[in-house]
Parts: C-alpha cells; structure tokens; sequence
C-alpha cells in the first residue's frame, strides 16, 4: 500500500536532545522525520480505526506485528524525491563530482582512518553539503548509475517558529518558567504541493483519512496512490565486484556507524551468505533517534542513528555472486535491533523503515 500525507497545518518533528520546561527555552525541529514517527502514526490510525485491539499493542496479539515500511519519500508535485548521497558534491565553481576510492591514508573525507581505503575528489575545495538536499528520481537512479549531471533541488521547507506555555488552571495565567519556542515548520513550494509518500504493506488501513502526525497533535490528511511501480528505484547493472549502498533513511547499527555484521577490525563479513569486504565509508553526523511510547506513558529509549545520505563501499569477495547483491541490498532495509522487550518493535528496526539502501556503481 502506498499512502500521500500532507499536513493540515505546521508540523513539527523534535529531534531527540532532551527537553524540560524550564530548563530550556528551544524546541528543535528536524525533518525528514523519523521513521519510527511515521511508523507509529500509521500503526495509530489503525488503532484509531479498531480501538478494540489497542490492548493487545506491545503483545505477541498486536495486529500490528507484521507492519513493514518499505519506502519513505518526499513528494513535490507529481515526482518523487530521496536525500542526497553525502558522496555527490557541488565545488565552489559549481562543478559536480562523485567521491572517488583511493589507496591513501593521508587524504580522508570520511574521517574513518582505520580503513584501508578513503574516498577523495579533486584539489578544488568542496562546498559545503546543502542540509535536507534532494534528488527527483530521476536523477537519483542516473546518480546510481554513476552519473553526475543530476539536479539538486531544496528550499521546501519555511520554518514558523512560535511561543508556547502551559497554563495554570487553577490562577488561569501563564506558568512563566514554561514559556518556550517550538520549531515549527511547512511545506513550501510554489504552486505544487509537498507530501511525504510511504510504501507499506502489513496493515490494513481506510484507502484516506486523517492522522495525527508528529509533536502537538498535528492533523495531516492521508490518500492511497494507484500507481503501479510509483516507488520503484531502478538499480544499476553491476559488472565488477564493487558496489556502494546508500542510506535513504537513518540506520540503527549496534558497532555505532558499522553494522553487525562486519568485524571491526578486518571490515570483512558475510550478510545473506554474501562474503563482503567494506573499503571505505562516508558517514555523517549521528542523529538521536527516540520516540513517546502512548501505551506505557513513558519516552522510549534513546539511540545514535547514522543519518541518511550516508554511503557505504563494498567489495565483494567473491564475484561469482554478484547478480545476488541487488537482491539483498537494493530497496532493502539493514538496521538492527537494540531491545526486543517491546513486541511491536521486535521484528527489527528494519521494519519500521530504518536503513533503506539502494545499490549504487562506484
């Protein structure tokens, strides 16, 4: 099932730093969301829609169980957006490069020096990465081939920051210490509409309706999309033993940056009977990822996510496979689980649409 939400009004997804009134003043927003907020919000509209069964959240009865997001994209108009790879870089004169693999430790843009390889591009200076940059889809399969003359589109969001309190109910004034700003944000883009657009499949829900979407109790509208393939990304023609993966979402990684699966000090592993050697990275900055449990009343736990746009290059210890690398990785989700207690969440982290990679050429 393939659902379009677009917000009624502001919207405005915290980041994961804590907040206490009267100890701070700011209430950050982030976008894109989280995964786990699109996630639980899907999973309350059923509930929603079957109050009955909201007791048997968190339990091995939980209909929700087999809910997995398979996709997460921006919407701009009629086309389909992802993040940026953190690998495509615009220079200061506007000329557009992919990082390349070299066998020098001295020269590093990953800031991983501990592996062998290190990704680097011309002597001209790089620009900084523009924030929340995207791809059309387009461009974002012509990047997987390895091409570069790919358009980057931004500016889609306006921030509207407001003042908030809480009030006192028994003097009816306002608790001054609760006085606080609230990040809010919107969609913007002149005459087209922005939506966030989900693959899922899993959960049965009504074909539109409304939600509640992200901090405040915001009201978004959501629609199913009739359109066969409308969230399949092409993938390349692998023809050597090398390949990247590229994070569409942030990724939870029990070793921090590096999945579980690769030994920390050899970079070598195996993932799905694929013997796979991990040359070199580009990681960003880790986002906190965290989230309110409505069930239990209580914040969830707290952890580091590597952020999407972050690319990961692999060498494939034995080529004979290669046709399988796209079956295991393209359009799949590589994210691990950190605690199992809460049931609707055991399935692994994948399933609420952390780690989404797509295969690239290097």
């Amino acid at each position: 099932m393939i659902i379009r939400i677009r917000p009624l009004d502001t919207f405005f997804f915290r980041d994961g730093k804590p907040f206490s009134l009267g100890q701070e003043t700011w209430a950050d927003g982030i976008f894109p969301p989280s995964p786990s907020i699109l996630y639980g919000a899907l999973r309350a509209v059923y509930f929603s829609e079957c109050p009955d069964d909201f007791n048997d959240a968190n339990t091995p009865d939980d209909p929700t169980l087999k809910l997995k997001i398979k996709g997460i994209f921006l919407e701009i108009g009629k086309q389909l957006y992802l993040p940026v790879p953190d690998d495509f870089v615009i220079t200061e004169k506007g000329k557009k490069h992919l990082l390349e693999i070299v066998q020098d430790n001295h020269v590093s843009s990953n800031k991983i020096p501990s592996l062998v390889t290190t990704l680097t591009t011309t002597k001209e200076t790089i620009a900084d990465r523009e924030s929340n940059a995207l791809f059309q889809k387009v461009y974002y399969q012509r990047y997987l081939k390895g091409k570069t003359d790919c358009q980057i589109t931004k500016d889609y969001l306006q921030s509207e920051p407001k003042i908030a309190f809480k009030k006192n109910d028994a003097t009816m004034t306002v608790d001054e210490e609760s006085l606080h700003r609230v990040g809010t944000q919107r969609f913007f883009k002149k005459d087209e509409n922005v939506s966030i657009v989900i693959d899922f499949e899993g959960l049965n829900i009504p074909d539109h309706g409304l939600m509640k979407l992200g901090g405040e109790g915001k009201i978004a509208s959501y629609e199913t999309i009739d359109k066969e393939n409308y969230t399949r990304i092409e993938y390349p023609t692998l023809t050597d033993k090398y390949f990247k993966i590229c994070l569409a979402t942030p990724a939870l990684f029990k070793q921090g940056w590096l999945p579980n699966w690769i030994n920390e000090k050899t970079f070598e592993g195996e993932f799905n009977n694929l013997k796979l050697k991990l040359l070199t990275a580009i990681v960003g900055k880790p986002v906190l990822v965290g989230g309110f449990d409505m069930k239990e009343n209580k914040p969830k736990p707290m952890y580091k996510a590597v952020p999407a746009g972050s690319v990961y290059y692999f060498e494939l210890l034995e080529e004979s496979h290669i046709e399988e690398v796209i079956r295991v990785f393209h359009q799949q989700a590589l994210s691990e689980t950190f605690d199992s207690s809460n049931l609707a969440n055991s399935n692994c982290t994948a399933n609420q649409g952390f780690g989404i990679t797509y295969v690239g050429k290097t």
